[in-house]
């Protein structure tokens, strides 16, 4: 099936995978709280409305993040570029194994 619909399988899984990405992004700014579980005692607060910010904004610490508790955000910009490129690696690497047995 794939070599037959293998422009269509392509195009659906890039949108699956496009589509996917803004849930998936890990840097994101709360935008509102909700309390969970009103009046019994485990009780919290969570987030509840988030947008999507570059790496670069992540770092400051709102009102709300401090409400949550947070002291400190690190967005591991090091770590999620060096992870992308092995899994650029990867992609290019199996590719040429496909490539070399076809």
């Amino acid at each position: 099936m794939f070599q037959r619909h293998h422009d269509l399988t392509v195009a659906t899984l890039s949108g699956f995978l496009l589509g996917s990405l803004s849930i998936v992004w890990p840097w994101k700014e709360v935008l509102s709280l909700r309390t969970v579980h009103a009046g019994r005692p485990d009780e919290h607060l969570e987030p509840f409305l988030r947008r999507n910010v570059l790496p670069g904004d992540y770092t400051t610490i709102t009102e709300l993040d401090a409400q949550l508790g947070v002291v400190d955000k690190d967005p591991h910009l090091l770590g999620a570029i060096v992870l992308a490129v092995v899994g650029a690696a990867l992609l290019l690497g199996l590719e040429r194994l496909g490539a070399d047995r076809a």
